[in-house]
């Protein structure tokens, strides 16, 4: 027997939606639905994934005040899981900010415990121009090369 599933809420149609967009790199639907991903409220379920989505195609737009508004989106949001802390990363370097990716990488440094959770926030550091801070930098690279010693359970 097939049971009926229910139609989905807006909100829930609306993250869906960006899934496909993002999952198709289409930064422009992505973009498109904007409002009806801003609409779903911090009570629903799918509340992260929303932010999550919103500051996606922020970032990808390459443009420094849509990353400057990721930033401010992550941050507001609540979350600081390491998924989040990358998104955070990347806003930072595209928005101009190099201390806001330093102290990134710093505040996930210490949860970094293989090797594939370490990758992302090395290859943060790695986009840092050469010449900024560099005692700051090698010192969180060799932390997480150091914490991320275990290989990956995958």
């Amino acid at each position: 027997m097939i049971a009926e599933l229910e139609p989905l809420d807006d909100a829930s149609a609306a993250i869906v939606d960006g899934w496909r967009a993002q999952a198709a790199l289409d930064w422009i639907g992505l973009r498109a639905l904007e409002d009806r991903l801003a609409k779903v409220g911090n009570y629903h379920p799918l509340f992260f994934e929303a932010v999550r989505l919103r500051v996606a195609w922020r970032i990808e737009t390459g443009e420094r005040s849509r990353a400057v508004e990721a930033l401010d989106m992550i941050d507001s949001s609540g979350r600081s899981g390491l998924g989040i802390m990358v998104l955070r990363g990347r806003a930072a370097l595209v928005a101009q900010l190099p201390f806001a990716v330093i102290a990134t990488v710093d505040d996930v440094v210490r949860r970094v415990k293989n090797r594939s959770r370490a990758r992302p926030f090395l290859k943060l550091l790695d986009q840092l121009p050469e010449d900024f801070q560099p005692k700051a930098v090698e010192s969180l690279r060799a932390q997480l090369k150091r914490n991320g010693r275990k290989k990956s359970r995958r």
